[in-house]
Order: structure tokens, then C-alpha cells, then sequence
């Protein structure tokens, strides 16, 4: 049986593998590769640099960056597969359904959009009759001349991705201790380099500062706005943060607010939340903003009590807007668990909003589905798990460490991820005002800004994820 692997232009190689031997034909080659032959494979070593648009369909423009020099080995596995080890050692297996599905001639050159699946265009798998690799492209050609390829940048950068370690937020996460990243409320408006600081401090920490913003009614989704369109929600697309006569919120009194997310009773709930501080007078006592990043206490949950936070999980708490005496009546209902993990068990999103809170919903068959022996075990395990979160969130030592404690000064606009950020608030009381505007905009809108911003002035390449896990559960 014999596989011929075309290497570049005018370069062939037939691997012989019924015999065990390597036949080498031709050797002309108009651009540099470095041939490594080992075992039932072929080295490739791609050139430095390669950026023209029209030949790469799946990079966004000259400002993506360079190919750094890529070292590939393919290797034919099988009828319907063939792996691919990255130059780091990483090494993966394309099946020819993958790599039909994700292939050039499955999208639409100019949308990028599919329009072609193998679910719907195929009734099995392809056989590979031949793989070539030439400067910029793996090519499968299979039976009936049907050719297909994938560009070698993205496929490196996409297999790399694969790996969760590069996402875990727990290395940039703050401390009681850390400095705040800041950024100046100019640049974020008038350049998008000043833009793709703020969303890297906020991809990053998941908290940051913009300082010295108008105390202009209305800056706080201008500021906003600049990443996305602020969302509407039951609270309209801007809110007030302020003492009021006949709150509809009890963030609208002076009480402490414990720990919390915001709209966590909402399918998909906001991800970046914006309050801009117009007013706070030196007579107002109390009022800090505080913020305790979730990936940190869930961690600790799986160190110290590994059952309870298998409890977290699993069993779906409810989370309620039950509110009908308001202007704009509420009857929001959401049942989910505490904590969502992807396939390799990674923490992806943490819910945690006890203000908002509805019955836990049991009975014996769920108890069952979950591994419980009865419904009363399956309620005494939640509420174990319950009160050794809560636990974390009282323990002196823990807040000493991790809580993030301040008092917003008139011009700051406290900018964070909510989905990983919990904040709350100090009680205040006393003469004078305080008062803030806030927002929220996607996590989705968020995370895409961030990476359009991060191929022009940063590291980003095109099909590589580098940015960490936002809880929102999009990637690894």
C-alpha cells in the first residue's frame, strides 16, 4: 500500500508502508522546509511569514500578525483518519468527517458562514486516498477526486487551543492585596488602543478602573458602549444606584448587599456590569463596593470539601424575580446548578445569588437521576453544600485575602465581569448623596470586541483562543 505525500512545489515523497521503505522522488523546492522523516510520517517546517488575504480565507486582514515558523508531522492512521503532532509535541487526530466539516470548501469564502455539513452531505465517513501538505494548506483528496483543505495556520493555532490549562483565570485572579488595573476614560473613547487595555485588564481580572469619566448623566453606556451596545433588561438599558422612596430593588436603599451576581434569574445573565459614580459625599459613612472573584471560592470549595462542591454541580437551585407589584412586572424563574463544569471538569461559570433565590425543587426520581437514595438525602446534601459556600464567604481569613474592598471616588467608573466577579456592598448612612449610573453589556459581545481587538494590537491569532475561561462557558 503505498501513500504519496506531497511535501511542496515540485517535492515528492511516497512513504512505502507495506514494505517499511521511504522512496524519495524529485527535490526542487522554491520554498525552504525542513524535511524530518520519522516513523510513518513526514516533517513539515512552514515558512516565517505568510499573510496574504486571498490565499488564507480564514484570517481577517495584514494586521492578524505573522506565522510563526510551524512544525507539523501527519501521519496516515488509518482509512478514515490521520494524526497531526504539533511542534510543542502536542498531537491530535483528524478524522476525514472533521476535517471535510472544517475544511475551506465547506464555508462560504466571503461570510465565513457554513454551507456544507457531513451530517447532511454525507452518509459516511470519506476515504483518504492521498494527504498533501504544500506552503499554506493541508489537502485531502478523497474517492471520486473530491479535494478538500485546510489552511496549516488556523489548523495549528485551532489544535493548540485544545488545551485548557492556558484558560484557567485562577493565576490572574485579585487579591484584597493586588493593585487594580486602571485605565483613563480618554483614551478608552477616542483610541482603540486605549479600548483593548480595558477589555485586556477586564478578559484578565475580570475587574477594572476607568478613571477621571464626565460627571455627565449618561457617560456610564457611552463608556460602555465602546465595547458593545448596552442590553436591555427588566431594568431598562441604563439604571440608577441611589436611595429611592419605593425601591423595586434593595440596592435602591442604604442596606448592605452581600455577595452577589446580578439578573442571575435570566437564561444568559449580563456579563460585564458598568456603575459609574456621579456622586458621593464625604459625609455619606459606609457605601465601600466589594468583590470576591468566584473561581477563587469555588476552588476552595473542591479543596476543602470536595463532596460539597460535587453537590454544587449537580443539583439545580432556583433562581427568581418573583415581582408583580411594579410598574413593570417581573416573573422570572431559572433552575440551574451553582457551578457548570466543560468535559475535562474545568469550572466554567458560577451562579451565586442568594437575594434571588427560589425554592429547591425535589422529588424522588430527580433524586434517583442524580445518584441520591432518597429525595430528603438529595435536599440535606444541597443544603450542606449550601452552607459550606457560605462558609467561605464568612471566613474572616479568606476576606482578608481575597475580598476586594473600596470606596468609589466621584469620576471612577467601576468596570467588571460579573459572571466571575461577585460584588456587594458596605450599609451606609448619613447626610449627603450617593449616587451611581450603571449598565451591562454581553459577555459574548464582550469576549468577540476583545479578540478583534487583540488580533490588531496584540498576540491574537485568528482560530487560536487566548482568552481565559469569562465565565460564560463559551470556550474550555
Amino acid at each position: 500500500m503505498v501513500h504519496e505525500v506531497v511535501v511542496a512545489e515540485n517535492t515528492k515523497l511516497k512513504h512505502v508502508l507495506s514494505g517499511g521503505g521511504l522512496k524519495v522522488f524529485g527535490s526542487k523546492s522554491t520554498i525552504p522546509l525542513l524535511l524530518d522523516l520519522g516513523s510513518h510520517g513526514v516533517c513539515v517546517m512552514l515558512p516565517r511569514a505568510f499573510r496574504t488575504v486571498s490565499a488564507l480565507p480564514r484570517t481577517l486582514g495584514n494586521n492578524v500578525g505573522q506565522c510563526q515558523r510551524q512544525q507539523l508531522h501527519v501521519k496516515i492512521d488509518s482509512p478514515h483518519r490521520l494524526t497531526v503532532v504539533l511542534e510543542s509535541g502536542l498531537e491530535r487526530t483528524l478524522t476525514t468527517d472533521w476535517i471535510v466539516d472544517n475544511s475551506n470548501e465547506a464555508r462560504d469564502p466571503m461570510t465565513n458562514q457554513k454551507v456544507h455539513n457531513v451530517g447532511f452531505d454525507l452518509s459516511s465517513p470519506l476515504t483518504i486516498q492521498q494527504v498533501t501538505c504544500d506552503a499554506t494548506l493541508l489537502n485531502l483528496c478523497c474517492g471520486n477526486d473530491q479535494q478538500f483543505t485546510i489552511d496549516l495556520n488556523w489548523l495549528t493555532h485551532t489544535l493548540a487551543s485544545s488545551s485548557s490549562t492556558q484558560f484557567d483565570p485562577l493565576p490572574t485572579a485579585l487579591s484584597a492585596h493586588s493593585a487594580i488595573p486602571r485605565v483613563n476614560y480618554n483614551e478608552v473613547i477616542n483610541s482603540d488602543e486605549g479600548l483593548y487595555q480595558w477589555t485586556s485588564a477586564l478578559a484578565d481580572t475580570g475587574l477594572c478602573i476607568v478613571e477621571n469619566a464626565p460627571l455627565k448623566e449618561n457617560t456610564v453606556t457611552k463608556a460602555a458602549g465602546r465595547i458593545a451596545p448596552p442590553i436591555e433588561t427588566l431594568y431598562g438599558s441604563i439604571f440608577d444606584v441611589r436611595t429611592e422612596t419605593n425601591p423595586i430593588n434593595i440596592a435602591y436603599t442604604n442596606a448592605g448587599l452581600r455577595h452577589h451576581q446580578d439578573l442571575a434569574y435570566y437564561e444568559s445573565p449580563p456579563g460585564l456590569q458598568f456603575l459609574h459614580c456621579l456622586a458621593f459625599d464625604d459625609t455619606i459613612v459606609g457605601g465601600q463596593s466589594t468583590f470576591l472573584d468566584t473561581f477563587v471560592l469555588v476552588n476552595l470549595l473542591r479543596e476543602e470539601n470536595p463532596a460539597a462542591y460535587e453537590t454544587f454541580t449537580k443539583i439545580p437551585a432556583t433562581f427568581q424575580k418573583d415581582h408583580v407589584d411594579r410598574e413593570n412586572p417581573a416573573q422570572f424563574f431559572y433552575r440551574r446548578p451553582h457551578v457548570t463544569t466543560n468535559a475535562t471538569g474545568d469550572v466554567t461559570q458560577v451562579f451565586w445569588s442568594p437575594a434571588f433565590e427560589g425554592p429547591l425543587h425535589m422529588d424522588p426520581a430527580t433524586a434517583d437521576a442524580l445518584g441520591y437514595a432518597s429525595e430528603g438525602d438529595a435536599v440535606d446534601a444541597y443544603y450542606e453544600a449550601y452552607r459550606a459556600f457560605t462558609q467561605l464567604l464568612l471566613n474572616r481569613d479568606i476576606l482578608e485575602k481575597w475580598e476586594i474592598n473600596l470606596r468609589a471616588k466621584e469620576g471612577e467608573l467601576l468596570s467588571f465581569n460579573q459572571r466571575r466577579m461577585l460584588h456587594g456592598r458596605e450599609a451606609f448612612h448619613g447626610k449627603g448623596e450617593r449616587h451611581f449610573q450603571g449598565c451591562y453589556v454581553g459577555e459574548g459581545d464582550f469576549a468577540s470586541r476583545h479578540r478583534v481587538l487583540d488580533l490588531k494590537y496584540g498576540v491574537g491569532v485568528r482560530g487560536k483562543e487566548n482568552v481565559q475561561r469569562l465565565s460564560n462557558g463559551c470556550h474550555r
